[in-house]
């Protein structure tokens, strides 16, 4: 399985403003800038639920520190129709040695993805109708014990290949269908896929509009064929042709198709 490392600059380490503004929440923070887009520092179509899953984190208190990383002024929020789109401040492009700053913040005005110069992080979220900010309980104390005790699985390469692609990780319960998928392309290809492998049917999805977290073009990516675009109806791309057969396939393996 590839490692990626995750850096974070001088100041936020060494500075106890940072210390005591995150607090507890380093890990959460840590999780995001893993997962951003390394271009915008952008976090499309966050979920709470899957976040706190991934993380093994009671929901209730992955919210919680949310909040408290959007108070500080590290992150913003904006909410959407299926979740949020999570926005890290003063982001650096790790490709990018130059040093130059995304989603500065001027006064109370909403971060922009274009490069500035100045401007203070005062951050804030729309958050969520669900948000709440609760006190701890045994019960959540119990499970974190629990959870902590339990050595977690190992990412199958196939999800992180899957990750590296999409910059985002399926839901839990499809891993074993990107498995499955992928080691498909593996056997088509006569090697072991890698993420360009997957790239041009990722960017064939996402450009006619079709939800992100529906795992389906890996279909695309085990024939080899992306399928011709058929047109738009009330506003939105038609189903590409096979999209019933995959639908069955998923079906018959026990999963539902998101989108």
């Amino acid at each position: 399985m590839k490692k990626l490392w995750i850096s974070v600059k001088r100041g936020f380490i060494r500075e106890p403003k940072h210390r005591l503004a995150v607090g507890e929440c380093i890990w959460l923070f840590e999780y995001m800038l893993d997962i951003a887009n390394w271009d915008t520092g952008i976090i499309s179509d966050w979920t709470d639920e899957s976040a706190a899953e991934d993380m093994e984190m009671p929901i209730r208190t992955l919210r919680e520190q949310r909040r408290k990383l959007a108070d500080g002024g590290y992150i913003s929020s904006k909410q959407k129709l299926h979740g949020q789109d999570i926005t890290i401040h003063n982001w650096t492009n790790p490709r990018d040695y130059s040093g130059e700053k995304l989603n500065e913040k001027h006064g109370g005005s909403e971060a922009s993805p274009l490069k500035t110069a100045h401007g203070d992080t005062h951050g804030y979220t729309h958050g969520s109708s669900q948000d709440v900010t609760p006190t701890s309980s045994s019960k959540t104390k119990e499970s974190l014990k629990a959870s902590a005790k339990t050595p977690k699985p190992p990412t199958p390469d196939e999800v992180c290949i899957f990750r590296e692609t999409t910059e985002r990780f399926p839901q839990k319960i499809n891993y074993q269908d990107v498995v499955m998928f992928i080691s498909d392309v593996s056997k088509r290809l006569g090697r072991p896929c890698v993420p360009d492998d997957l790239r041009p049917f990722y960017a064939a999805w996402c450009g006619r509009d079709y939800r992100k977290n529906n795992i389906n073009w890996l279909s695309w990516a085990v024939t080899g064929i992306i399928p011709p675009q058929t047109g738009k109806q009330f506003g939105k791309p038609s189903e590409p042709k096979g999209f019933d057969a995959a639908r069955k396939f998923l079906e018959n393996h026990g999963v539902v198709p998101n989108g």
